[in-house]
């Protein structure tokens, strides 16, 4: 049975002295990944969070003790990724069995058939969606959040019903001179109703509070180290059954 939670991190203002990840030794780091992982680090090991299916309030979190119903997420965002991919068939047909026919790592360039510039191709193009008004080649955003519990970040995936809101956040953080990783953020599920009527959940993104100056030093740095390491995103191209 699911327990739970309002919150991975209390939000309450306070530094980053309880966030694993950025005070762990990078030796006993590098330990971790070569005995447990193999060497290898990419987003399929990390805790990977949709947006439920339908309209829902809570996210389904999995953890070491089993999943647990979590109404915000809330922790440092260190990057945004943008993937692409494209399926002859829907998920409610294949079953999310499919291979993409086409999948771009960093939202631009595709690869497979048709290939080529993300930005110019007639499947990334609102109407071509092969049911209601999305694009055929489904878009999502990942978002990299470090919590205090985990010495790796989660991966928060952003359907395309909740772009609108992530984009108004990050141009609010832009706007006030803050950087992703200075601050510490809340993500949680609101209801919305796409244009053909259907209701599904979407996310809703607030600062809580800003980090300090040394602390945001750390965790940009925290950041920058993780993108090597996280620059692919072709694993995490199955999409989830959602209306958005």
């Amino acid at each position: 049975m699911s327990k739970t939670t309002t919150a991975l991190v209390p939000a309450s203002n306070g530094g980053i002295a309880d966030y694993q990840l950025a005070t762990v030794d990078p030796e006993s780091m590098r330990e971790l990944v070569e005995v447990n992982l193999g060497g290898n680090l990419s987003p399929r090991d990390l805790t990977t969070v949709h947006v439920p299916s339908g309209v829902a309030s809570s996210f389904d979190v999995p953890t070491l003790e089993g999943p647990q119903s979590v109404k915000e997420l809330t922790g440092v965002l260190l990057r945004v990724g943008t993937s692409r991919a494209l399926f002859s068939r829907s998920f409610q047909e294949s079953g999310g069995k499919d291979r993409p026919e086409c999948y771009s790592e960093d939202g631009l360039n595709g690869h497979g058939t048709p290939g080529g510039d993300c930005a110019n191709c007639p499947m990334n193009v609102f109407g071509s969606a092969l049911k209601g008004y999305g694009k055929s080649c489904i878009e999502k955003k990942l978002l990299f959040l470090a919590t205090k519990d985990s010495l790796l970040p989660m991966v928060v995936v952003a359907s395309p019903g909740s772009h609108k809101g992530l984009q108004v956040y990050l141009r609010q953080l832009t706007a006030g001179g803050k950087l992703l990783s200075s601050v510490v953020t809340g993500i949680s599920l609101t209801a919305a109703q796409s244009a053909d009527g259907i209701k599904y959940s979407q996310l809703v993104f607030r600062m809580l509070y800003p980090l300090s100056s040394e602390d945001g030093l750390i965790m940009r740095s925290v950041a920058n180290a993780m993108k090597g390491a996280l620059g692919k995103f072709s694993d995490l191209q199955e999409p989830e059954p959602s209306a958005d």
